[in-house]
């Protein structure tokens, strides 16, 4: 050990005789420091109480660059302004300044990666919601559409990846609006003077539209859509009509309920309509709005996401008036007002509508489902936790809020036992030798009962298949004949293993 020690070389900045704590880098500098200024100026450090220069050495996990810098900031001096070093080794020091709470190092680093962030989005973004720095996180969030879902998995912790896949989620339905929106564009009649050949695109046209559809691959592209109407590719023309819809889409109008001149905000909703509402109204019966102070309608305007009609909706909630009690509204209105009604926890929208989407199960028991996993609805869950085994794990685990996730994990895990019993129990089934012109036929399957026991095995793909188990006798595809014995086998395993299985499981409810 003590030839190891001889290796190591010393800083020749931080090498004083009269220090009190060494600490050795992760590429053998060693650092002669001073207890009182580490305890004067970070929280981190924390060096065991008596260590000294002459006895036991601390081992940190930053190499020598890396500290040497860092230390500077401890001493009263003028400290290192990191402006010009290297991008990676800025990193370095704004990591180990966090981690060792070194303020005044982590006031500056915070600085320069902000005003890195041009060049490195992801890296900037990445320190930013590691440690916290929200006007970082606010400067930095668009560039995190750049990374695609694959990337964000490998690359944030699990809390911040699914921030990032719900913030995701909001820009995924923004970009669907608009793909959708395509569909509505009328291009009208434009006869010759043969009265010929209503307008349409010409070729150069429809090479610009296909060309314009293929860069709308993922939300980034939501923020350079101005980019469709300059330097055109070769070979095509723009259509002016798009370029006009999207002129008449961005003048706003204004609601007709919510107009007031008195007004002290104003929102605008995706498709454009503003809003003219009361901050004392919102403040009093939602908590999730939080409108930024002395923003009025004759100055800052708030976009939000959701839809005019659903605005229009939620925001009746709002004031002492006879609210709609949504009895006869189309369901996916219902749908859109009962999630923006989740997300400004607008608490009386939120009652009227766990009651309606409740009503709604028989007819759309699939959204209903998933809208009472989402925000915690037991009875609604209680209600449809079978319909829950249809939804992919992926599903789950984008859609779900964690604790919620967690509870359908374990859940769905006895499901999941319960299919392998299933599949395991396939292998016993006996087939009897029967006696076919004097002698007895070989317990097989024909070519026609294979096939069918095939299919049948193909249907056992998901937790899900056990709760329709009796469609694998109803129905069959041509070509195929249903095997009795193996019939019996599985209605014999369906009214024992199965029932039995079942009637042990946990409820969803009582994983939460």
């Amino acid at each position: 050990m003590e030839r190891g020690i001889a290796a190591d070389r010393v800083s020749d900045r931080f090498c004083k005789a009269d220090s009190d704590l060494t600490f050795r880098s992760c590429d053998g500098v060693l650092f002669k420091v001073h207890r009182r200024n580490l305890g004067a100026v970070s929280e981190g450090f924390s060096p065991p109480e008596g260590t000294s220069s002459q006895d036991e050495i601390v081992s940190l996990t930053e190499d020598g660059d890396t500290l040497e810098m860092l230390f500077q900031y401890m001493y009263p001096q003028r400290n290192p302004d990191p402006k010009d070093i290297d991008f990676k080794q800025l990193e370095k020091l704004a990591e180990a300044a966090e981690k060792y709470q070194a303020y005044t190092a982590m006031l500056i680093c915070s600085v320069r990666m902000g005003e890195a962030y041009h060049e490195h989005p992801f890296e900037v973004m990445m320190y930013a919601m590691r440690h916290g720095y929200p006007e970082l996180m606010d400067k930095s969030e668009r560039l995190a559409l750049e990374v695609s879902p694959t990337m964000a998995f490998q690359s944030f912790p699990p809390q911040v990846y699914i921030a990032w896949t719900r913030y995701y989620a909001q820009w995924l339905d923004l970009l669907a609006s608009l793909q959708k929106s395509l569909n509505k564009i009328d291009h009208p009649s434009n006869y010759n003077s043969y009265g010929e050949q209503p307008r349409m695109h010409e070729d150069p046209r429809t090479k610009w539209f296909q060309w314009a559809v293929s860069q709308l691959d993922r939300p980034a592209s939501l923020l350079k859509l101005e980019l469709l109407f300059q330097n055109l590719p070769p070979g095509m023309n723009l259509c002016e009509d798009i370029d006009q819809m999207e002129r008449e889409i961005s003048a706003d109008r204004v609601s007709d309920r919510f107009c007031k001149a008195d007004s002290d905000i104003t929102f605008r909703s995706c498709d454009g309509v503003l809003f003219k509402v009361h901050h004392k109204n919102i403040s009093a019966v939602s908590e999730g709005f939080s409108p930024p102070e002395g923003t009025s309608s004759q100055g800052e305007v708030v976009s939000l996401t959701e839809d005019g009609d659903t605005l229009e909706m939620l925001f009746q909630y709002m004031y002492p008036q006879r609210n709609p009690n949504l009895k006869d509204i189309d369901f996916k209105l219902l749908a859109k007002l009962a999630e923006a009604a989740e997300k400004y926890q607008a608490y009386t929208a939120m009652l009227i509508c766990s009651e309606r989407m409740g009503e709604a199960y028989n007819k759309h028991p699939f959204e209903v489902m998933m809208y009472a996993m989402r925000h915690g609805y037991p009875e609604l869950m209680d209600k449809s936790e079978r319909l829950a085994l249809e939804v992919s794990p992926t599903t789950a685990f984008q859609s779900f809020p964690p604790q919620v996730y967690i509870a359908w994990t374990r859940y769905y895990a006895q499901w999941l036992d319960l299919l392998a019993s299933l599949q395991k129990s396939l292998n016993k089934i006996d087939h009897p030798s029967l006696p076919h012109n004097g002698y007895y036929r070989p317990p097989v399957h024909d070519d026609l009962n294979t096939k069918w026991f095939q299919w049948a095995i193909s249907q056992l793909d998901r937790p899900a298949s056990l709760l329709k188990l009796e469609l694998l006798f109803q129905n069959l595809p041509p070509g195929m004949t249903l095997c009795g014995v193996c019939k019996v086998h599985i209605e014999r395993w369906m009214n024992n293993e199965m029932k039995q299985g079942i009637e042990h499981m946990q409820r969803l409810i009582n994983f939460l």
